[in-house]
């Protein structure tokens, strides 16, 4: 068996040593599924032919997953493989809602960045945008060991590696962005003002005048007000000349 890219999030809790023995699982008998357009399936791990062997399909608010052969002995030895357990274990945390579907696919800025840790992995090393390097150390959260990342008051492109190098089990690179809640410039609709008043009856008046007319008047306005200072300036003068004589 092999995993797919990028990798799974149930897969990312296993150490490079477990994910590399997956290919030495035999198996000796399987069933095959017929491709569907679906559209919400999700191969987790394929065998060697790229034949699906674990899938995941979203049902409503949950998820289920289908294995395309058996743990009894007599069709596949991985059972008594290392890593069956915490793969099993894995799973039953990520269909239960417990681990995070993926890798935060868009981190806000001042929002934290979260990825599960795998067993054998005591750092990562996180770039921001201006090249300034952090170094994270796994900490429990929620019972489960993961990385933690909160230094992201920049937007742009964050980098992940492992001593220096990108790491299989870890994205490469995950963008911050700026939190684009209280940037629409649409028009707001009565009803939409009136829920976020908290439900207060609300008059709202417009004025008859369009656009083009109070474009109109400012302008009138602004030229009455430069023949008014003119008429002024030459009154002054007037006055001037007239108390010489």
């Amino acid at each position: 068996m092999k995993p797919t890219e990028p990798i799974h999030p149930a897969l990312r809790i296993l150490s490079e040593t477990n994910m590399s023995t997956l290919s030495s699982v035999k198996f000796y008998r399987v069933f095959y599924v017929d491709p569907a357009p679906l559209g919400n399936c999700k191969t987790i791990l394929s065998f060697s032919d790229d034949t699906p062997a674990l899938i995941e399909r979203q049902v409503d608010r949950g998820r289920c997953v289908l294995f395309t052969s058996s743990i009894d002995r007599d069709w596949t030895d991985m059972p008594v493989k290392p890593f069956f357990l915490p793969l099993i274990q894995q799973l039953c945390r990520f269909l239960t809602g417990n681990i995070a579907e993926e890798i935060q696919n868009e981190t806000l800025v001042k929002h934290d960045w979260q990825s599960s840790c795998p067993e054998d992995i005591n750092s990562l090393e996180i770039t921001n945008p201006e090249g300034t390097r952090a170094v994270l150390q796994p900490q429990f959260i929620n019972n489960e060991k993961a990385f933690l990342y909160n230094d992201t008051n920049l937007p742009g492109i964050y980098s992940v590696t492992v001593d220096g190098k990108p790491h299989p089990q870890f994205p490469q690179k995950f963008p911050v962005n700026v939190d684009t809640t209280e940037s629409n410039l649409d028009k707001i609709r009565q009803k939409e003002l009136t829920a976020l008043m908290g439900g207060t009856n609300l008059t709202i008046t417009t004025s008859p005048v369009s656009e083009g007319s109070e474009a109109l008047m400012g302008e009138a306005k602004k030229t009455l007000w430069g023949t008014l200072l003119f008429l002024t300036l030459c009154i002054l003068f007037v006055e001037s000349f007239v108390s010489r004589k």
